[in-house]
């Protein structure tokens, strides 16, 4: 990590290198700029409120649905999800084990409990 600061600057910036991103992608080594306290605390609460996911409940899977995009979720029948509202109207979030999630046809789904 490297800090850059000019003597009469207002604004740090940081170098960050992020291995999650291809190298060809902006973001594997952009400029951040660095926040005060105040705004990273604001912007922290904001995001905290904004990411609750309101679960339904667990539900088990009436029919096979075979995703034809990457954001759905192929299931069989009898398959047992956690099921949460998906803000699109019809579907739902599927949670299938812990790393298989995607959307899932509402009326595919039974919810249990």
């Amino acid at each position: 990590m490297n800090q850059n600061s000019e003597p009469n600057s207002k604004t740090q910036a940081i170098e960050i290198f992020d291995f999650a991103y291809p190298k060809d992608d902006p973001r594997h080594k952009g400029i951040y700029l660095m926040q005060n306290q105040n705004e990273w605390e604001t912007e922290t609460e904001q995001e905290s409120e904004s990411d609750v996911v309101d679960i339904i409940g667990r539900a088990v899977v009436l029919y096979d649905f075979v995703a034809e995009s990457e954001n759905e979720l192929s299931v069989l029948k009898g398959d047992m999800l956690v099921v949460s509202a998906s803000g699109a109207e019809g579907w739902y979030i599927g949670c299938k084990g812990e790393d298989e999630v995607g959307l899932v046809p509402a009326t595919y789904v039974s919810i249990v409990d």
